[in-house]
């Protein structure tokens, strides 16, 4: 047999046949063909088809039919292509809502297919031609009192339509262009006399009213929303103010009682209400729920009453405010028969104001009004007395049609009764009931089935028990206020029915201890558990129950199934079905598990959630930890436990985010929220605990510890095998969060809880799995406050005892011996003092020494240990005489100096030497001490100035040297990476070098874990604007960040090398002396070196100038 070629087969594929062998053999000359069938291809307008036939594989001959017997050519099966069936389509005009087209032809057997000729030789990929509307945008134009107002539309100039949106996608009817007018204008001009009309709300000084410092409000109630006016009286502007103040908050509620205030201080009520902040610029914070809104400033002159007047004028719709913070108040509002929202009856709309200002902005209050300095000046509250108390309450006032009162109007004056199913009694209930009233009645005997009592009602989850009436009548009385929330619209009963005799039962119990073996001894078991016993049923709890010789004095008891409990320990359940004895078991355990994830290990002493992921937001488990007896009430406590966390994930969300754990430390729910997860680095993230908290694990409040990177030494803990040392520490409503870094005690926060508010301490965990362990409970007893030693009396710092033990303020234990200060021990010394120059040569010139001596007449000062101060000194032939002074440590000041330490002892004389300071400073935010210029920490102002500068005193000839070298060590302080962009973005610093402004300006910080530095031109811009940014200088970010690293560590060494018309900036990066770039100068620029800094405190220290020929780095 031949070789098979297949070459027919291969060209008639690929014109795009299906070859399917036929399976058929028949003659190919002495043998037989081997015969493929080839299906027919239909003919299209510029391609040829043909029949379907056979092909032999081995002579490549065609056959018409299966059995190879009649040969055909290609030439007699080929089907002649068809050619076009071609249509014509003129060309349409396109208008801005109607497209056109070209002109263009196409086959009627061909789809989608479009030519530019009649002979089908170009095809077009569009034919369609479009023209966009010609749009014009008006604004909205606000409804007022007298007219209507009408929505921001898109108007075309071809077409005319007005749309809803720029694209002209809808076209606005006449009805949706409308909006309704208003019942107040919002433009200002009722709030010019608004406010001094009865019924406001007012906080300031006497002359308020007449434009004197304060704030006033006032608003109206309508039918469909509320109209706001406030006016604040201020001396220090917008501009001036320092970071998040100056401004105006209002607090807005809703609620259906007759209830003044909201738990806890300003976040826990920001968390309850609708929150506007007003800020004195014109923005508003948290929930604007202004549709309409209306902002004004006015300086009223250096000689008014108050120099500014800033005005607001707000509507505020119910249908923003139900939306407002999360749906919190929806269930406030419904609608009316028209649709709109409104307010339902029975709620009342409630509101407080509170003034923001800045530490210098302070009036003298009017009686009702409170200015309280806080954060040691920082800013000042503005309040109403009473209506703001930042502990413990918020109160509020009540809006009304005509301002503002303290009487409740809108109250819900009933319930409608659901009662659920029960047997064996014929009862009666009224379908609503007074709010004020009470659900009694007298139950007579015959409507009950035989056999069966009314033990009592179950109202709103709280049980009632019934009382015995005449002739076996059973009595109840259920004050209705004492069971109705703020927001409740009905009341649930459910009445309790038992079976009418109770049996007599003794219940025994069989005590274990934390290592699981039974406690024998029956006075041990009485004394363990007397008046500590609960029992609960399906409709009461009762408590105080005593025990006996081992057995709890319940008294009778009628059918069912009961629950017995006490504090410490697990409880057991029991049933009542008739007269006996009953035996229960009670096991002591140092924690309660909330559900089977969580593991209580008695013997070890641990507490284990175990992992698992996030379901709904909630808790994988949580455990309420048994406390020392009389631990609850303590005042003063101490808690401490060691963590570790295992299971975790590196994949962040749905992994690492959800590695939340929790302690809850009170019955109020105070406490600490910790996000601990790893992103390239390991990080922890620090909240409060709080109510919602219970319910949501992913629920995050305020901010605790922001520094999230900062706190990555947590999570290596937490995950080590040592795991994270944790304390918390009460001090009255001061809890503060301590860990152990390895080294030392960490402070990482605080949180307030209420004055009344017990301890309950309850842990929490999700996503990873938590092993609690090495539980420490201490009540610290009484505080003892510092006591000043005396030469005949001992002293002590400050600290806490319950009489035996001794505990620091931050929970560290001490002894009494430590905490004792000694006796002071007298002394008189004389202070030898010698006195060196800004270049840090010491003077020796006499003459120059005597003019010294004269300047500081009663200039020199010296303070220290024990409070001890003493100014108005003198020097004499460089000695400064000190008597009456104790041994301790004390700082010399002479003006001019920098501060030197010294410290007093038996030596009689002290030598001391006192440096000239280097710079002179810009206001009172900056220090100058010998050769350190400290800027404090501040928060940038809203015009972008610098918190302070520091103009450095030059050496003699380098004023004009071409050649100069200046260094120095910068640190930098007083961070608060928690606020990027309020803060940490505003970490700037600049050195001016000369008269011309030439310099560098420099921006260092730490974001995603990674420390940054970028370097600019300095200019003359940047004196004024801490904010300017010009060209580059070196903007490798994360290269640099070794900067930062240093200046936020033991201090970065800076040099600035000034070469003729060059200045060169230099940083030392721990090995070697850095070039970070140059910038250029005039040639007849003089040296005027100084120092800038905003928002964190930045240290220059080690400052020196030298003047040389050429400078080398």
């Amino acid at each position: 047999m031949k070789a098979k070629r297949g070459i027919g087969i291969t060209v008639l594929c690929t014109l795009g046949t299906v070859c399917l062998s036929a399976g058929i053999l028949v003659g190919c000359g002495e043998e037989k063909h081997n015969l493929v069938y080839i299906e027919g291809k239909s003919a299209t307008c510029t391609e040829d088809g043909y029949q379907s036939y056979y092909v032999c594989t081995d002579c490549d001959k065609i056959f018409s039919d299966e059995n190879g017997e009649t040969e055909v050519a290609m030439s007699d099966i080929t089907i002649a292509a068809l050619g076009h069936d071609m249509h014509h389509h003129d060309a349409a005009t396109a208008t801005c809502t109607q497209p056109g087209n070209v002109e263009y032809w196409t086959c009627s057997r061909e789809e989608g297919v479009y030519y530019a000729d009649e002979a089908g030789t170009t095809t077009l990929a569009e034919i369609g031609v479009t023209v966009a509307h010609d749009m014009t945008y008006h604004a909205q134009v606000n409804p007022t009192a007298e007219n209507e107002g009408s929505v921001g539309y898109y108007e075309c100039g071809s077409c005319h339509l007005k749309y809803a949106d720029e694209w002209g996608d809808r076209v606005l009817t006449d009805e949706e262009m409308v909006i309704e007018k208003i019942d107040e204008t919002i433009d200002g001009v009722l709030t010019d006399g608004f406010y001094t009309q009865e019924n406001a709300f007012v906080i300031g000084a006497e002359n308020v009213t007449d434009g004197g410092p304060g704030i006033v409000a006032n608003a109206s109630l309508k039918e469909k929303g509320i109209y706001l006016h406030v006016v604040a009286n201020h001396n220090v502007s917008a501009d001036e103010q320092q970071g998040d103040h100056g401004k105006v908050a209002l607090y807005m509620n809703f609620r259906n009682e007759e209830n003044y205030n909201l738990p806890g201080g300003a976040w826990d009520c920001s968390q309850q209400s609708v929150l506007m902040e007003l800020r004195l610029n014109g923005t508003i914070g948290w929930h604007n729920v202004a549709l309409y809104q209306y902002y004004n400033v006015k300086d009223n002159g250096a000689e008014a009453a108050a120099r500014y007047t800033t005005t607001w004028e707000f509507y505020m719709p119910y249908s923003v405010f139900a939306r407002a913070n999360n749906l919190i108040f929806a269930d406030a509002f419904g609608t009316n028969a028209d649709g709109d929202t409104v307010l339902k009856t029975g709620y009342n709309a409630m509101m407080t104001v509170v003034g923001n200002m800045a530490g210098t902005d302070t009036f003298s209050p009017n009686g009702t009004s409170v200015c309280t300095e806080m954060e040691s000046g920082a800013w000042q509250m503005w309040s109403k007395d009473g209506y703001a108390d930042t502990g413990a309450d918020q109160k509020y006032m009540i809006v009304t049609e005509n301002g503002f009162t303290d009487t409740f109007t809108n109250i819900t004056k009933e319930y409608n009764v659901i009662v659920g199913a029960y047997e064996h009694a014929a009862l009666s209930f009224p379908e609503t009931i007074a709010s004020d009233g009470s659900l009694s009645d007298t139950v007579e005997a015959s409507a009950m089935d035989d056999g069966y009592m009314l033990l009592g009602l179950t109202v709103n989850g709280i049980f009632f028990a019934a009382t015995d009436g005449e002739n076996g009548a059973r009595v109840y009385s259920v004050p209705i206020p004492d069971v109705t929330a703020w927001n409740s619209s009905e009341v649930s009963v459910q009445p309790v029915i038992v079976e009418d005799t109770p049996f007599e039962v003794t219940v025994s119990v069989k005590l274990y201890g934390l290592n699981g073996e039974e406690i024998t001894d029956t006075s041990a078991v009485d004394q363990a558990l007397s008046g500590n016993i609960s029992l609960v049923s399906s409709y009461d709890e009762q408590t105080g129950f005593t025990v006996t010789d081992g057995k709890i004095n319940v008294g009778p008891l009628y059918a069912g199934e009961y629950t017995v409990g006490a504090y410490g320990y697990l409880g057991d359940t029991f049933v009542v079905s008739g007269e006996g004895d009953i035996e229960v078991e009670l096991y002591r355990t140092i924690a309660y598990p909330s559900n089977e994830k969580v593991t209580v290990d008695n013997t070890a002493g641990t507490v284990a959630i175990g992992a698992q992921n996030m379901l709904n937001n909630a808790w994988t488990g949580s455990a309420e930890l048994i406390l020392p007896e009389g631990a609850a009430e303590a005042e003063n406590f101490l808690f401490e436990t060691t963590l570790k966390m295992a299971n975790t994930t590196t994949e962040l969300w749905g992994g690492g985010s959800d590695q939340r754990w929790a302690i809850k430390m009170t019955e109020g729910n105070t406490g600490f929220y910790f996000w601990s997860w790893y992103d390239g680095v390991g990080k922890t993230y620090i909240r409060q605990f709080s109510a919602d908290n219970l319910t949501n694990a992913m629920k995050e409040n305020a901010a605790v510890n922001s520094d999230e990177a900062g706190n990555g030494w947590m999570y290596t803990a937490l995950t080590s095998e040592s795991g994270l040392q944790i304390r918390i520490v009460r001090i009255g409503t001061t809890f503060t969060l301590y860990a152990n870094n390895c080294t030392e005690w960490v402070s990482l926060g605080s949180v307030a809880c209420g004055i009344d508010d017990t301890l309950k301490i309850v842990l929490y965990g999700v996503r990873a799995s938590y092993t609690f362990s090495d539980f420490a409970f201490n009540d610290m007893g009484e505080s003892v406050a510092y006591k000043a030693p005396t030469p005949t009396e001992s002293g002590n710092i400050a600290y806490y005892t319950d009489g035996e033990n001794y505990w620091l303020p931050n929970g560290e234990e001490t002894t009494l011996a430590e905490v004792t200060i000694a006796q002071l021990v007298e002394r008189s010394v004389t202070l030898n003092v010698a006195f060196y120059d800004i270049t840090g040569a010491q003077i020796t010139d006499s003459g120059e020494l005597s003019s010294i001596y004269a300047a500081l007449t009663e200039k020199i000062s010296v303070r220290g240990d024990y409070e001890y101060s003493q100014a108005g000194l003198s020097i004499a032939n460089g000695s400064i005489a000190v008597s009456d002074i104790y041994e301790g440590e004390y700082t010399l000041s002479a003006e001019g100096y920098g501060d030197a330490a010294f410290t007093v002892g038996a030596e009689a004389a002290i030598s001391i030497n006192l440096y000239a300071d280097r710079a002179v400073a810009s206001n009172d935010k900056v220090t100058v001490d010998g050769d350190t210029v400290t800027i404090a920490s501040q928060a940038k102002a809203q015009n972008n100035a610098w918190t302070g500068s520091a103009e450095l005193l030059l050496p003699e000839g380098a004023e004009d040297a071409q050649n100069v070298t200046l260094e120095m060590t910068v640190k930098i302080a007083g961070l608060n990476p928690g606020d990027f962009w309020g803060w940490t973005a505003n970490q700037r610093w600049a050195i001016k070098m000369t008269d011309g402004n030439a310099g560098f300006y420099l921006w260092s910080w730490t974001s995603d874990g990674v420390d940054k530095s970028h370097i600019r031109q300095f200019s003359e811009e940047c004196i004024s604007d801490a904010m300017k940014e010009n060209a580059d200088v070196n903007a490798d970010e994360p290269g640099i960040g070794w900067m930062y690293t240093a200046m936020a560590g033991e201090g970065l060494q800076v040099r600035v090398v000034r070469n003729g018309t060059t200045l060169t900036l230099y940083a030392n990066n721990g090995t070697e002396w850095v070039s970070l770039g140059s910038v250029t100068c005039g040639a007849e620029d003089k040296l005027d070196i100084v120092l800038y800094g905003v928002t964190a405190e930045w240290t220059f220290s080690d400052i020196s100038v030298t003047v040389g020929t050429e400078q080398q780095a």
